[in-house]
């Protein structure tokens, strides 16, 4: 009896024994299957919060059949997009800048075509209103009554009291000699000042004709730079290996490395602590993978 009972009561034992592991071996499953669910589930989040809000907005047929679930395809679509943008924007404000310089030029050509009386003149003296008012006065008379008015403008001449008919006669003579003589001296005067006038029209003109190249040659110099300038948005890098899932790093060619910060390194020193050499050279040749890899990435930018 006594073995009996023994013997029942230890294979009680070791049932209740082998219950007990089982149920301790369906615990830690348990605990390490909703560990990776975290896990996962905190990547997922992750990777969702890297995507822009562009590819948020996408729908998910939108982000398999029309990009094939690549994020290159979609910023490079959205590049493309803003260059056309800024394209079209650029030659319409040529065309508007075109516009402007031609009204300028044709402005500043009719000014100089107009006659000498429409421009804003000074104080004209006597000289210059007669080189104003004579070429409209064609008229034999007319010109000479002209010449006359600006004669008695200026300060009369002192001249001796008349003696005798043939000293009359004498003084007509050389009065009417003298006018003749300030006429032409007048009329030769105006010449010379009229024939500058087209000399300075033809340099204003040519003055406004060099400016307005240049204006337009710096300006199409600087709608090709705009062009030849594409923007970029943020963009992935992704490492990936067997039997692991894709990392990616987002990086900005539009911005500097002060304005998007600096990565840190979250390492787990306690597990560290507790390995030996072989563990911490496997670690070591991993991590020494990842950054071979980044390297190549920063030699294919140093080649292009």
């Amino acid at each position: 009896m006594v073995s009996r009972y023994t013997k029942s009561q230890l294979q009680n034992e070791a049932v209740a024994i082998l219950e007990d592991k089982a149920k301790r071996s369906i615990n830690d499953i348990r605990s390490r299957t909703e560990f990776i669910r975290s896990s996962l589930r905190a990547q997922g989040n992750t990777q969702i919060n890297l995507l822009s809000l562009p590819i948020r907005q996408l729908t998910m047929r939108d982000f398999c059949h029309e990009y094939g679930a690549d994020n290159l395809k979609v910023f490079q679509q959205q590049a493309k997009a803003r260059f056309y943008r800024v394209k079209k924007r650029t030659r319409d404000d040529m065309e508007k800048d075109d516009e402007s310089s031609a009204t300028a030029a044709i402005t500043t050509a009719e000014c100089t075509s107009l006659p000498q009386q429409q421009l804003p003149m000074t104080l004209e003296s006597p000289i210059k209103r007669v080189k104003r008012v004579l070429p409209q006065r064609a008229v034999k008379g007319k010109s000479i009554q002209t010449v006359k008015r600006v004669q008695i403008e200026q300060p009369p001449k002192i001249s001796s009291p008349p003696s005798s008919s043939l000293e009359d006669e004498n003084g007509h003579e050389e009065d009417s000699d003298n006018n003749d003589n300030d006429k032409n001296n007048v009329i030769q005067h105006i010449s010379l000042e009229t024939s500058n006038i087209p000399q300075q029209t033809r340099n204003l003109s040519t003055n406004t004709s060099i400016t307005a190249t240049t204006e337009t040659t710096s300006m199409k110099n600087n709608n090709k730079e705009d062009e030849d300038e594409e923007e970029f948005g943020p963009m992935f890098v992704h490492l990936e290996r067997p039997n692991h899932p894709r990392v990616g790093f987002q990086v900005d060619p539009q911005r500097t490395l002060n304005e998007l910060g600096h990565f840190a390194v979250h390492m787990p020193d306690e597990v560290f602590g507790r390995m030996n050499q072989l563990q911490r050279d496997n670690l070591y040749n991993q991590i020494q993978d990842i950054q071979n890899q980044l390297d190549k990435v920063k030699l294919q930018l140093r080649k292009s």
